[in-house]
């Protein structure tokens, strides 16, 4: 990886509404920075009352092919490695008409190994629509993630955050 580039591990998005552009989010990636590397994950899909949201990320560095935690912060990677076995099971519950809405976009299911650079551009070429004459590089601009509105989002839509005018403050 070079410096500021991303790295998927894998994203699955679900609607919450018809009327938003908010989604229910399952996310892992990592990125490359100078001299270290930081990860990411989301988790704030309702599924069950025991499965809380997740939101954590954690830097780590790379040396002769080990991998050295720098926050040394367990909790994060336990997290970090949840969310990966989530997309894993979303994955694994797939049929092949949902894998072939993947591939016919060019890409893999959930995202899982796409690398982009910093502007959001896929590394590797993608063929559109099997077009073996229209070779390109993926844009990926629409699924940056954000995790801080993917919390915020999904919790207000499970009313855990109500913003309405009884309860707002009054400056």
């Amino acid at each position: 990886m070079k410096v500021g580039d991303t790295l998927f591990f894998g994203q699955y998005r679900e609607k919450i509404e018809r009327k938003t552009d908010d989604y229910f989010v399952a996310e892992a990636w990592i990125e490359k920075h100078c001299g270290f590397y930081l990860f990411y994950a989301t988790w704030t899909f309702p599924t069950k009352e025991s499965r809380p949201f997740i939101m954590c990320s954690g830097k780590f560095k790379t040396k002769n092919s080990e991998i050295i935690f720098i926050d040394d912060n367990k909790e994060s990677v336990k997290s970090f490695s949840l969310v990966c076995r989530y997309l894993h099971c979303i994955l694994k519950s797939f049929s092949k008409k949902d894998c072939h809405k993947y591939f016919k976009k060019g890409t893999t299911p959930l995202l899982m190994g796409v690398r982009v650079n910093k502007d959001w551009i896929g590394y590797e070429k993608s063929l559109i629509d099997n077009d073996i004459k229209k070779c390109c590089y993926l844009n990926y601009s629409k699924c940056e993630p954000h995790q801080v509105k993917a919390i915020v989002a999904a919790s207000m839509a499970l009313g855990i955050i109500d913003f309405s005018e009884k309860e707002s403050l009054k400056v």
